[in-house]
């Protein structure tokens, strides 16, 4: 009768051991890389650093102390130990990498005590059965109880450069914690560097259970630095609207281009720094990761500096971003029209619009401007020549100023000057003033009202209207 009603609390105890376990591990993340996720999101709180007593870490502390809340256990040692050298995110991985090992050490642990109290049971049951004269006249307990030691734990972090000592309490039949099992703990795991001895002589005299106790700490790594570009133009220019002196906003006077000149600094290339090796746990040295060099693409017209930390312009232009690399272009080229898409213009080099240049708008440039399309009333001033395909409709608003010479369709009320010779089909209403020629000698051929000024001769098919 007293077997049965034994054996039922032992059903009894086993099947709420069950539910809790099932209950705790329906607690516990899907899978450990989504665990490690989570790790990595939230590192930086103190929190993070604490292995929560759940599963069978739970179910052996309520072995050792059932009615008592279970302890967290705490990766920085709460003060006990040497001070860990790992920051708060790499502590949050160790949490996640180590809370796997702990849980499976905890169930062996389990497994050994159960199999200590089902002894236990079996021999106050025959006990009883003696007591009770029912083991016979000559029956008597020889068998001893066998003890559940002390379970002395080592775990040492994924870079080895520190390491945790946890201990799971013994049974009260139990020989106390001797150093030899602390000596084989140590060697097993192969810590043998920056050992605490005054920790240890603490855990032998005092063991603090259930407690994540660092034992050993050795030198972290100092990692490198890559190599890194600081680039000194933005890849994409922001077009920003200028104000004028009354603070009215000018649309016509946008950023286009980032001029550049030759020698000027379009990045500097910083070298990478190489990391300091540490010393692991075992003795061996921790490598930091290899550091790569930066690297940066010479586009056209660029060019490195001599000890390579530069990258220069070797041209003066203005400097674009190609995807790929900075490259410095000599012409600029506008594919579209001169408006309020690109504001005035004023370049110190060739300009070459494919569109037509809108009235009251300007275009400078100390080369050569070619236009492929019309000119308003707006102005046009070339240090070299002025190539227009089409005419130019100036609306007695035109003013076209060359170094060179100026060529076009036609010239219909504008001011042309010359600084060598004109070329046209047809002039018509217009000032013209060349230090060299104007010739009127195409198409047409015609000169029809203005003013014709040039410094050595005139030639044209027809001068004037009869009208």
């Amino acid at each position: 009768m007293e077997d049965k009603e034994m054996t039922g609390k032992r059903k009894g105890f086993f099947r709420s051991l069950f539910e809790k376990n099932r209950s705790a591990a329906s607690e516990e993340p899907e899978t450990e890389k989504q665990e490690v996720q989570k790790e990595a999101e939230k590192a930086d709180k103190a929190e993070e650093v604490l292995i929560e007593a759940r599963g069978a870490l739970l179910e052996a502390w309520r072995k050792w102390k059932p009615g008592d809340e279970p302890r967290h256990l705490s990766l920085t040692g709460d003060g006990l130990g040497c001070a860990i050298p790992l920051n708060e995110r790499e502590l949050g991985l160790e949490r996640v990498r180590l809370s796997a090992k702990i849980e499976r050490d905890a169930k062996d642990y389990i497994r050994e005590w159960d199999r200590y109290e089902d002894k236990k049971l079996k021999l106050e049951a025959k006990a009883a059965l003696i007591a009770a004269g029912e083991g016979g006249e000559n029956t008597a307990v020889t068998e001893e109880l066998p003890p559940v030691r002390t379970a002395c734990k080592a775990y040492v972090s994924a870079n080895g450069v520190a390491a945790w000592m946890l201990l799971f309490p013994p049974s009260e039949n139990a020989p106390p914690l001797d150093m030899a099992a602390i000596a084989a703990t140590l060697e097993e795991n192969k810590i043998n560097t920056g050992i605490d001895s005054t920790v240890l002589n603490k855990v032998f005299q005092n063991p603090p259970y259930f407690t994540m106790i660092p034992i050993a700490c050795g030198t972290p790594v100092q990692e490198g630095e890559n190599g890194r570009v600081v680039e000194h133009y933005p890849r994409q220019l922001n077009r920003s609207v200028k104000l004028d002196e009354k603070g009215v906003a000018d649309y016509r006077a946008m950023n286009y281009m980032q001029l550049i000149k030759a020698g000027d600094v379009i990045c500097d290339i910083i070298p990478p720094v190489p990391g300091v090796a540490g010393l692991r746990g075992d003795g061996t040295a921790a490598e930091p990761q290899s550091v790569k060099p930066a690297t940066v693409a010479v586009g056209p017209n660029t060019m490195l500096s001599e000890d390579g930390t530069k990258l220069l312009a070797a041209k003066e232009g203005h400097l674009e971003y190609d995807g790929s690399k900075f490259c410095v272009k000599l012409i600029l080229d506008i594919p579209s029209d001169v408006d309020y898409n690109t504001g005035n213009i004023d370049y110190h080099g060739d300009v070459h619009i494919r569109g037509d240049v809108r009235g009251t708008f300007v275009v400078k440039a100390t080369g050569n401007i070619t236009i492929d399309g019309l000119v308003e009333a707006a102005n046009v001033e070339a240090g070299g020549d002025v190539l227009i395909s089409c005419g130019i409709l100036g609306d007695n608003n035109a003013v076209i100023k060359s170094g060179g010479n100026v060529r076009a369709k036609y010239i219909d009320n504008c001011v042309v000057y010359a600084g060598k010779s004109v070329f046209a089909d047809c002039i018509m209403s217009s000032q013209i003033y060349s230090d060299e020629s104007v010739q009127v000698t195409s198409g047409r051929g015609a000169i029809i009202g203005g003013t014709i000024v040039a410094a050595n001769s005139v030639k044209s098919r027809m001068v004037g209207t009869e009208s």
